[in-house]
């Protein structure tokens, strides 16, 4: 009697369903590039949804293909791509799967940050408040309405006009004519004076990311402790001087610890912010990959690894794939420190495709539950700014500004909010 075959389908990130596949293909188009690891899989005719690299007769091989064993022939990988036909997915026993974080608790906060005593174990506490659910409504989130002005020379049919006062009012015309140009000309003024008063490199040079070297000493885990306190306070200030100062610290961290997950994300973290300020060549390139390799090759299911690969996505202008990794990390049932980054990433991505009210609840996540750091609430205050919700951001930027009073792109965005 022969065997029976185990069959499996593939759910990709875009949501289609392929397949089925038996055991040894599936193996075979790991190899070759097709997959990744973050797709989801279920045995054919009745098995659960579940991600590749959670399978342990993949599991082996996602390693191999992560550590560089396997070549990847990207030929041969876009024609078993093209080869591979789609079909519906199956239904489950206990319903049709669905992928939309349902069960992520949103509600949770996480006050401060990550915490400086004990990193890796964070805990979420429940926000009595109400809050939005961020990851299952942000659709029906209706963009801030903005109330239609009423100036001073409405006048009302039937009213008399006192002719003493029409060189006034054609004045008051004329300057409302020429607020809009005015307004559009400080703007480029004020955007112009800061791109060369911002705090990038020295002579406007390019900067060139720093890799972790070799390991080193062992360090003490009261001095990770220290340095990690350190480079969370850099990163907190939210500029080019105390990026640069949080990435030298982590650097030290890792080559003296060289398998904590958290740092290494973190550093992944601040190659994000450094990145306008790089040369942007193969070598920063590379830096963010040997890194983002590096840690995913230590837990290859850790979220830890997924914010690497994020970043690695969205520095080559892999914009959509750089989505869905961030939005399948996101589905994950358990909180981790550095989901406000996660958070952070999602609001950039849609305000990216310029979806700004969708954008607005992600920044205004990740702010609450790393309040002390400043990117997020920078980048709220210019999404309220392009909605001309000018109140809103002036109290952002006030906040910012008390935290961190020379933040600079805080200071003109708040000329801007006053000057309007």
């Amino acid at each position: 009697m022969s065997r029976i075959q185990v069959t499996w389908v593939v759910r990709t990130r875009n949501g289609q369903v392929k397949g089925p596949y038996s055991t040894e293909a599936i193996l075979r188009m790991i190899g070759e590039g097709v997959f990744s690891g973050q797709e989801m899989i279920s045995k054919l005719p009745d098995g659960q949804w579940t991600q590749i690299s959670k399978e342990t007769a993949f599991y082996d091989k996602l390693l191999e293909a992560l550590e560089g064993v396997v070549e990847v022939d990207p030929k041969k990988a876009a024609k078993m791509e093209a080869e591979t036909v789609i079909m519906k997915p199956p239904t489950t026993a206990g319903g049709a799967h669905t992928a939309t974080g349902a069960n992520t608790t949103n509600n949770n906060s996480l006050p401060g940050g990550p915490s400086k005593e004990s990193f890796a174990k964070l805990r979420v506490e429940v926000d009595k408040a109400p809050a939005i659910d961020v990851y299952q409504a942000p659709s029906q989130i209706a963009p801030a309405s903005i109330p239609g002005s009423v100036t001073a020379n409405d006048v009302k049919k039937g009213s008399v006009i006192d002719l003493s006062n029409v060189k006034s009012m054609e004045k008051d015309e004329v300057v409302k004519k020429l607020k809009g140009p005015f307004a559009i000309l400080l703007v480029i003024l004020l955007l112009g004076v800061w791109l060369l008063w911002d705090s990038g490199p020295a002579r406007g040079d390019k900067i060139h990311l720093l890799a972790p070297g070799k390991s080193t000493a062992n360090l003490s885990d009261g001095d990770v402790k220290k340095k990690l306190n350190e480079a969370l306070f850099a990163m907190e200030q939210d500029t080019f001087e105390s990026y640069l100062d949080a990435q030298n610290k982590l650097v030290s961290i890792i080559e003296g610890a060289p398998t904590n997950l958290e740092v290494r994300a973190l550093l992944c973290t601040v190659y994000r912010e450094l990145w306008p300020f790089a040369k942007q060549d193969a070598q920063d390139q590379k830096t963010i990959a040997m890194v983002t390799q590096g840690t995913r090759a230590i837990n290859v299911v850790s979220p830890f690894g997924q914010v690497c690969e994020a970043v690695k996505l969205m520095t080559t202008g892999r914009y959509k794939e750089a989505r869905g990794t961030v939005e399948a990390t996101l589905e994950g049932t358990e909180p981790f420190s550095l989901l406000p980054v996660l958070y952070d990433y999602k609001a950039e991505l849609l305000a990216f495709e310029r979806d700004f009210a969708n954008a607005v609840p992600y920044y205004q996540k990740a702010a609450q539950l790393w309040d002390k750091w400043l990117r997020p609430q920078v980048a709220l205050a210019q999404l309220y700014i392009s909605q001309e919700n000018f109140a809103e951001a002036s109290q952002v930027l006030r906040g910012v500004l008390t935290r961190n009073p020379k933040h600079r792109e805080a200071k003109i965005l708040m000329g801007i909010t006053e000057y309007r």
